[in-house]
């Protein structure tokens, strides 16, 4: 299936306008709608654009037909098998894509019989009692159809719905987990990367993004004196400070071994060079004590290196260039911080 990269506030954006278009034109809810229109507002296909700027300048505007059509003709090959979970997701969309064309196929019979009894009332002028009784039978039989087979759709789309939400909260706890450090709970480096990626695409302007890289200063021997295990205890020591210390809109993720990296977006290098020292600080500062036997692990610092975007560089390119201030750090002494060159 194919995976969406918006982040929160993007995606709450295009909902608004979603939800706008649906009550402006009284388009029905249906999750295959809002893939539709969620695509629409992504603007990344153009054909897709095209037909229904087309379709909302003519009378009839948006159908469920319409989206039924627009779906199997631009949007099912995107629905790519990638996971069990994901090609249930594809089966029960595909389900209610059928369940609303053989709906809409029965809303055309009932509408076409309705009109051939509405023109034989109008038109005929030797209707007779018995056969306005027939008549007048035949339509309150169709309404009844009709009724039974609109309140038959809403709950097949309600129950779906349930379960689409079901089937969403699990691919996310999914996706979340594969892209989750298990031992820290931190972003791994495969979220980070995704991320910095999508911050400097969004970034319009120099120098208002920044990577700061850390490395914990001679883990090795935390490892070779105390054990793995202390080692471990070490690497959740430092992830819990580096989480609590930054913003909500900076992410914190360990990238390998004993290294993490901060994405600061919206950040000067002044203020990115600020939160690096304030985390190198808080580190030195603090102490991790054995649960076992009560002994402080004292020592423990981290070397930083920070880099400020340069407008039109890739996400590896400023990966690098953070990644060369870390290794300086390393290189003159370790328990600092270094800029890279601007």
């Amino acid at each position: 299936m194919k995976v969406y990269t918006q982040n929160k506030y993007e995606s709450e954006a295009i909902l608004v306008k979603v939800v706008e278009v649906f009550e402006k034109h009284g388009i029905t809810p249906n999750p295959m709608n809002f893939l539709v229109w969620y695509e629409y507002f992504l603007a990344n296909n153009s054909k897709l654009i095209a037909v229904l700027d087309n379709a909302m300048q003519n009378r009839d505007g948006y159908t469920n037909t319409l989206g039924v059509r627009l779906y199997e003709e631009f949007l099912k090959e995107q629905q790519a098998d990638t996971s069990d979970l994901e090609r249930a997701f594809r089966r029960l969309l595909e389900r209610m894509v059928s369940k609303l064309m053989d709906w809409t196929k029965n809303m055309d019979s009932h509408t076409q019989e309705l009109d051939h009894y509405v023109n034989q009332l109008s038109s005929r002028q030797d209707i007779d009692p018995e056969m306005l009784r027939n008549l007048t039978g035949s339509v309150l039989s169709t309404t009844k159809s009709i009724v039974a087979t609109q309140s038959e759709m809403q709950q097949d789309m309600v129950a779906a719905t349930k379960h689409i939400a079901k089937l969403q909260k699990e691919l996310e706890d999914a996706r979340a987990e594969a892209m989750t450090d298990m031992l820290t709970k931190l972003a791994n480096r495969r979220w980070f990367e995704q991320d910095l990626d999508i911050a400097i695409q969004a970034t319009k302007e120099n120098n208002r993004l920044a990577v700061i890289l850390c490395d914990i200063d001679f883990f090795k021997k935390f490892n070779d004196s105390y054990g793995h295990q202390i080692g471990d205890a070490v690497l959740r020591f430092i992830s819990g400070i580096l989480k609590k210390s930054v913003e909500p809109s900076q992410l914190v993720a360990r990238i390998g071994g004993e290294e993490f990296a901060i994405l600061v977006p919206n950040a000067t290098v002044e203020e990115a060079f600020t939160l690096a020292e304030h985390l190198r600080h808080k580190v030195e500062i603090s102490h991790l004590k054995r649960k076992d036997t009560g002994e402080t692990i004292g020592n423990i610092t981290i070397s930083l290196g920070v880099a400020s975007y340069r407008m039109g560089e890739d996400w590896d390119s400023l990966y690098t260039r953070a990644d060369k201030a870390l290794y300086e750090s390393k290189e003159t002494g370790r328990n600092k911080t270094t800029l890279a060159p601007l």
